[in-house]
């Protein structure tokens, strides 16, 4: 008797690709009911990035849909987990987005400080980002505001630090994308008010408009050697609230290089946007690469 074929590896023990939760895919298709289209540009923007690298995916947040509605085109094409408000993991500080997580998979969201009583983002804190850094490690990419959340559907005059700030510490490409729902509602949990956000939500589901997601090219951001040291400079500002006037000096210098970094993610997102939803930022002008 033959047992030759019973010895050979079977294909099914190949290393099996990863990919995005199929859990938390199955929560974020509950979206696609705002639209009667989702458009997505840009997607051979993709094939750019090196295979293994680390990807961070900054995305606009005019609108309480960009985030979810950019993660659900995303996630079907690249293995990613999440950044979100901190408050979403609690039931009693944020019902409807506790609803959202728990759906998606509470391991696939990362969080960022949130004020439950002001609903919104306490001071930027580096530590937040460096629990991204394992999953990223891993193979996943990170989708990340790429600033604040507005009520006026304009990008703001400022960007975060964070999606500079991740990129730098892991090495990883920025991946920018903007999000244009076609609609003059504007849906923003919190900072609209629930009664503004109902009357958009149901008005939303009404008329059901078009959405337009754009992909820019990858970049990294400018090399920063002693990103690192940001980190302990910030907790020991925040801690004791004194830097001798060397760390100070230092401590400007990179947050400085951050600003600089997140200005341009803003651009490369302001560019892809129709022009009164820029602000202050590009007005068309190309980029360089």
């Amino acid at each position: 008797m033959n047992f030759e074929s019973e010895l050979q590896p079977e294909e099914s023990a190949e290393e099996k690709k990863l990919e995005t939760s199929k859990r938390l895919l199955m929560a974020l298709e509950s979206v696609r009911l705002n639209f009667s289209k989702i458009e997505v540009i840009g997607e051979e923007y993709l094939k750019e990035i090196p295979e293994g690298a680390k990807i961070v995916i900054a995305v606009d947040h005019l609108n309480n849909l960009s985030i979810p509605t950019a993660a659900l085109e995303l996630g079907s094409r690249l293995p990613i987990q999440i950044s979100n408000q901190s408050t979403q993991f609690s039931f009693r500080e944020n019902p409807g987005g506790n609803i959202g997580v728990v759906a998606g998979g509470k391991k696939n969201f990362k969080g960022i400080d949130y004020d439950s009583e002001t609903d919104k983002p306490k001071t930027f804190n580096p530590e937040n980002f460096d629990e991204m850094l394992d999953p990223l490690s891993e193979g996943y990419a990170m989708v990340v505001a790429a600033h604040n959340p507005v009520n006026n559907n304009k990008l703001p005059e400022k960007g975060g630090y964070g999606a500079a700030y991740l990129a730098s510490i892991a090495d990883a490409y920025v991946v920018p994308v903007s999000v244009n729902i076609k609609s003059e509602v504007h849906v923003m949990e919190g900072n609209a008010g629930i009664i503004n956000n109902l009357k958009g939500a149901v008005s939303m589901l009404k008329n059901r408009p078009e959405a337009v997601i754009s992909i820019g090219k990858p970049r990294k951001v400018a090399e920063e050697a002693n990103i690192q040291k940001f980190h302990s400079l910030f907790m020991k500002r925040k801690e004791s609230g004194r830097l001798s006037a060397d760390e100070l000096e230092e401590f400007k210098r990179l947050r400085a290089s951050l600003n600089s970094a997140s200005n341009e993610i803003m651009e490369d997102i302001a560019i892809m946007l129709p022009e009164e939803k820029k602000g202050t930022w590009s007005k068309g002008d190309e980029i360089e690469s």
